[in-house]
């Protein structure tokens, strides 16, 4: 059977992930050069959505794990709907079709498998820890994509009108969502 890794990448041509030490350059670059609220804030959520993903690694029991696995679904959810309602559309719209076509696959992808994390019922197992790490992999790869490659480039093609319409509706898509949950990284 087919790891979600190797299915995204035989759906989508990913390519494997970076190590920690390249993420962390990818993303301190993102961070220099996000101007526009909407993609500091997006830049927030990856690192809430990392942290996340380290809690759920890190519980030290399956009532604990399963608890946080649903506080990670809910932060991925949320974040990727206003992704998709929002940034996605405004990708199509600045000639980065197949940009927003890329991220869109790959976040419903993420949304089938932690679908799939969630039926496994030993949440201590090594299952589990195999598809959780898996998961992790491919989104962090989703992040840097966004970081390095689709966001910035949306960024400098947005006129400011268009990044302060970005930034409030992304904020009010993924409050909606999180029913004004705060969410800190």
């Amino acid at each position: 059977m087919a790891t979600f890794a190797e299915k995204a990448q035989e759906m989508i041509g990913m390519t494997p992930t970076y190590d920690d030490h390249q993420r962390a350059a990818i993303r301190a670059e993102a961070k220099r050069h996000a101007t526009s609220t909407w993609f500091k804030t997006i830049l927030d959520h990856h690192e809430a959505i990392e942290a996340a993903f380290q809690a759920v690694k890190e519980a030290s029991n399956a009532t604990q794990r399963a608890r946080l696995q649903t506080e990670l679904a809910g932060l991925l959810t949320g974040h990727s709907i206003a992704e998709e309602a929002i940034i996605y559309p405004f990708m199509k719209l600045e000639d980065s079709a197949s940009d927003a076509k890329h991220a869109y696959a790959e976040q419903a992808l993420a949304k089938m498998q932690m679908v799939a994390l969630d039926q496994i019922k030993d949440k201590m197992s090594e299952e589990y820890t195999n598809k959780l790490e898996e998961i992790h992999d491919a989104v962090l790869h989703h992040m840097i994509e966004e970081e390095r490659d689709f966001f910035p480039k949306l960024q400098e093609k947005a006129t400011p009108a268009q990044n302060r319409k970005m930034t409030q509706h992304y904020a009010d898509e993924f409050s909606r969502y999180m029913k004004g949950e705060a969410v800190v990284a």
